[in-house]
């Protein structure tokens, strides 16, 4: 089996750098051959992390990206994100990973990193 080598970052929504919080709000997936980005599409979750977070302003943030990302180098529009949206949005480190079929590794990872993942007591408390 031929395995492809994809590089990704998450997009963070932080509302305030103080507050050192931060949710995955979006996701770039490419290599030389490939992109795609996806979104959150909990913006109900969202709410429930910030109650005052401008909808609007992100839906249209996360539009710009989504528009650009065919036509832009990778490499600029990163650059962009981490320049732009006064630190309301920030990018993660890259990752990397390997997969036979890239379209399929995005949903993979956008459930990953997109869903709640709610802990019991013990396990936060490392009991």
């Amino acid at each position: 089996m031929n395995l492809l080598k994809l590089e990704f970052l998450l997009l963070r929504y932080v509302p305030s750098a103080l507050a050192d919080e931060a949710m995955n709000i979006g996701l770039l997936v490419w290599n030389e051959n490939f992109a795609e980005v996806r979104f959150t599409t909990s913006w109900d979750r969202l709410l429930r992390f910030d109650p005052n977070a401008d909808l609007e302003m992100l839906e249209a943030i996360c539009r710009d990206i989504g528009l650009k990302m065919h036509s832009a180098n990778w490499g600029q529009m990163v650059q962009k994100i981490e320049d732009s949206f006064s630190n309301i949005i920030q990018c993660s480190k890259r990752g990397h990973c390997l997969c036979a079929d890239p379209v399929r590794e995005v949903e993979n990872l956008a459930s990953i990193y997109f869903q709640d993942h709610p802990l019991d007591t013990s396990q936060r408390l490392g009991f």
